[in-house]
């Protein structure tokens, strides 16, 4: 299950490029080293998903002149957003790393990015100051046309920013109290297409700002454009809520009890909707099936993870649907393959085999065991199933 790990603190990005699998990671503004360094970098690890063991190949580093609050993986550059209000542009070669373009973003502190998935030369941008901004950038990291979707009366910080995924002028903003989403094609003036906003939260689940929903991050669904889950970042409240804009009044479901406190992120798989990770502040992993009818039946799993920090990020790999990445607050970057349960025994092997000893030499209760775990998932993934059956 566990397949990777990257002794890094920061952000990570997966690689746009489906013939390679690698993984840009980013210093944080929020987090600091094992010994407590100042350096700020940016660094590009291949995985090495040949090989089933943790060994990953650093390709390229460049110490930065400071840290980021978000970064992302672009076809021709890595973008970051940083702590002083600026967008990096990186060029990343094979084995280097050259910072290309860097322009001042908004007035305020940048806290998120998004490219848009179909239209890749739009980037959004969430602010501190609750502002929402849509740039056009060439190639070089200019921009050529920015859109400013201020709310008046909105200072929440924006958290999360994402783009739909069938519908390319389609942005929604997840802030604290609420989710705004625009039609970017609409004037600017004439505002959000849509506020989702639960307010049956409080009597379903408590009264009073206790219980009402932070929402810290949210996502689309892959084959439906209406339909979107947003995470409750709330101690006190820790669901999700899958809701279709159709019906925006309230949520079609709710999805509780794989966490005691607040979802920090979740991740849908593009190439199966039964597949939906969740990652919090209780330092959990959970595996959902948002089709489920019922919510006794939607928590697929609790995935072992072994930290006692909060759970920073959660993303599935863009090209290789087994593999998800989470990166936590004690410093580590993990690399999970879903389909897979014996990367630990091969390891032992080669330890093994390294040093002329045998199997029988080593007691039981000192090999590695968690290989030997039941696979997690039930069923197969869509992407493993038989497409057709012959017949005579």
């Amino acid at each position: 299950m566990k397949f990777k790990q990257i002794q890094r603190n920061g952000l990570f990005s997966w690689s746009p490029n489906r013939h390679e699998t690698s993984v840009a990671i980013g210093t944080t503004s929020q987090q600091f080293d094992a010994n407590f360094s100042n350096d700020s970098k940016l660094e590009i690890f291949d995985l090495n998903v040949e090989e089933c063991n943790e060994d990953v190949r650093l390709k390229a580093s460049k110490v930065v002149n400071n840290a980021f609050n978000c970064i992302q993986w672009h076809p021709n550059a890595v973008i970051g957003g940083t702590q002083v209000k600026t967008l990096q542009f990186f060029d990343v070669t094979a084995d280097d790393i050259e910072l290309r373009h860097e322009t001042e973003a908004q007035t305020s502190g940048l806290s998120c990015i998004a490219l848009n998935t179909k239209e890749l030369q739009l980037l959004a941008i969430g602010c501190a100051d609750g502002s929402v901004g849509v740039w056009d950038i060439d190639g070089k990291g200019k921009s050529e046309r920015s859109l400013n979707l201020t709310i008046s009366g909105i200072n929440d910080s924006i958290n999360a920013v994402k783009w739909n995924r069938q519908v390319s002028s389609i942005l929604a903003a997840a802030s604290n109290s609420n989710v705004h989403v625009w039609d970017t094609r609409k004037p600017v003036n004439s505002g959000p297409i849509v506020r989702v906003q639960d307010n049956n939260a409080a009597s379903l689940w408590g009264s009073g700002q206790q219980s009402l929903m932070i929402s810290r991050s949210l996502v689309w669904s892959e084959s439906n454009a209406t339909t979107l889950i947003i995470a409750n970042s709330n101690d006190s409240n820790p669901i999700l809520q899958l809701w279709d804009l159709r019906y925006a009044t309230c949520p079609l479901n709710y999805f509780k009890g794989g966490h005691s406190r607040g979802i920090q992120s979740i991740s849908w798989n593009k190439y199966d909707e039964q597949l939906l990770l969740s990652a919090g502040k209780d330092n959990a992993v959970c595996l959902w099936d948002p089709s489920a009818a019922v919510n006794e039946e939607s928590l697929q799993a609790i995935i072992p993870y072994i930290t006692n920090q909060w759970i920073n990020e959660i993303e599935w790999c863009e090209w290789e649907p087994s593999l998800f990445a989470v990166n936590s607050f004690d410093g580590n970057t993990t690399i999970y393959n879903i389909t897979q349960t014996n990367s630990l025994n091969q390891t032992n092997t080669k330890i093994l085999e390294s040093f002329d000893l045998s199997s029988q030499n080593v007691r039981p209760d000192q090999m590695q065991t968690s290989a030997q775990r039941q696979p997690i998932l039930t069923r197969a993934p869509k992407w493993l199933r038989i497409p057709c059956r012959p017949s005579f």
